[in-house]
């Protein structure tokens, strides 16, 4: 009996054939909205989108997943690739290494101390003090020139553009011809790879 239903639903589908051929013929915009439906199916997963819709390829050809002849071939895909990313979220939520960990027992008592992410104290001090002594040789390799020094500053600071501009009164191309020389100076100044 099992037997006969299995052949009966399987009537009404698609060769592993002519899935190949279907999916040869996909135009441009559905392979596209494919690509995008297997993303965005993988956002925050632990496969990759373009994984994800091989191995939805994979089960269609191995007959694991039979095509429906009256389905639209696109829409069928999304539908595999919408199970299998189910299934992999449902897999690892299930994993020990991913069951969340409580903070408090019952009593209201911390059980985990949880890192808060902040480099210690004298290491962050290091740090400020090795971009400061930085900062002051980038600045001190323009000695007398107060435009370059406050370019250099901004650079520091973020800006760009028109915004960096700003800073001084020159003219678009005195600022160009400021940004060459500030670059030029900062490349002799700078060991491969590394900072001044």
């Amino acid at each position: 009996m099992a037997e006969m239903l299995a052949l009966a639903a399987r009537q009404g589908t698609r060769s592993p054939e002519e899935f190949a051929e279907a999916v040869r013929c996909l135009s441009p915009v559905e392979w596209g909205k494919l690509r995008r439906i297997a993303a965005a199916e993988a956002l925050g997963g632990p496969t990759e989108g373009e994984d994800i819709l091989q191995e939805a390829f994979a089960r269609v050809l191995e007959e694991r997943r039979p095509w429906p002849g009256a389905v639209n071939l696109v829409a069928f895909l999304a539908g595999v690739v919408r199970s299998i990313a189910s299934a992999e979220e449902e897999m690892v939520g299930r994993s020990a290494a991913r069951r969340p960990i409580p903070l408090f027992d019952r009593s209201g008592a911390m059980v985990v101390d949880p890192p808060d992410g902040n480099p210690p104290a004298d290491k962050r001090l290091m740090e400020e003090e090795a971009a400061k002594e930085t900062r002051r040789k980038i600045t001190d390799t323009f000695p007398g020139d107060y435009d370059a020094q406050i370019l250099v500053e901004g650079i520091l600071e973020g800006l760009e553009g028109e915004e960096l501009r700003g800073l001084t009164d020159l003219n678009p191309t005195a600022f160009a011809s400021k940004r060459r020389l500030i670059k030029r100076r900062l490349t002799k100044l700078t060991p491969a790879g590394g900072t001044p």
